[in-house]
């Protein structure tokens, strides 16, 4: 397996911020902004030099497929607008010979994210409980998923 590389880190460590905000808006409004996405995308396309044609165009397809897939999910409801669009940005940062161990990292994140949530949930809530994820009966909020695969891949792929 190639390594992670330092231009790699640096791009996806840039990113982090939006990860942030796309978790902490997704729990407070269960939205994930066109802004949030457009800023990501916008980052790719400033850095994608840096990384490469070949590089970048195999990031550019892998996302493509992705928004394929998650426009697809929802059509059918599965995910929100949000999800399905800030998903494929998010592969737009995985070093393409990556896209396969992300996906493994993002199923963990999606069922840590969905425990996580439940736990505060059903815990007291404290100063959350106004935010529209911490009702009961909301939908799960998975740009928290979505931040929490980021960070986790990001710890995974600088150790290799």
């Amino acid at each position: 397996m190639q390594e992670f590389a330092f231009t790699d880190a640096v791009l996806f460590i840039v990113f982090c911020p939006i990860l942030v905000a796309v978790a902490l808006s997704d729990m407070k409004y269960l939205r994930i902004p066109n802004t949030m996405v457009m800023t990501g995308l916008c980052l790719f396309i400033l850095c994608a030099p840096l990384l490469g044609t070949t590089e970048a165009l195999t990031r550019a397809v892998i996302g493509g497929l992705a928004f394929a897939i998650c426009a697809g999910m929802f059509a059918l409801r599965v995910m929100g607008g949000g999800d399905a669009k800030m998903i494929p940005v998010m592969f737009l940062f995985v070093p393409s010979h990556l896209a396969s161990v992300y996906l493994i990292v993002f199923g963990w994140s999606l069922l840590l994210g969905m425990i996580l949530i439940h736990v505060v949930r059903r815990g007291g809530q404290s100063g959350f409980a106004e935010w529209e994820s911490m009702q009961t009966d909301a939908e799960f909020p998975m740009g928290v998923s979505i931040a929490l695969s980021g960070f986790i891949f990001l710890a995974y792929a600088a150790s290799l």
